[in-house]
């Protein structure tokens, strides 16, 4: 479905920037032989961010093809009235 493609690229990004956050933190903590509790803290704070942005991209993306395919709504789809 056309409608889906951008939910899911946005989704896609948001992943690839956690990776890249998640690879620069390993490659200090790699050079230095230690990561610090500061950066830790940073990339859980940041895993849970992007967690809860994509779970939500995810269930608008559901919610939209099941309006789209006019198949009854899946329990999530009450937050995304159509």
């Amino acid at each position: 479905m056309q409608s889906l493609v951008p939910i899911m690229q946005i989704s896609l990004r948001k992943v690839a920037g956690l990776c890249n956050n998640a690879n620069q933190l390993a490659h200090v903590a790699n050079a230095t032989g230690t990561a610090s509790q500061e950066s830790v803290n940073e990339m859980l704070r940041i895993s849970r961010k992007v967690w809860e942005e994509v779970k939500g991209n995810v269930v608008m993306a559901y919610c939209i093809y099941k309006y789209y395919s006019r198949s009854p709504p899946g329990p999530f789809c009450r937050l995304y009235p159509g």
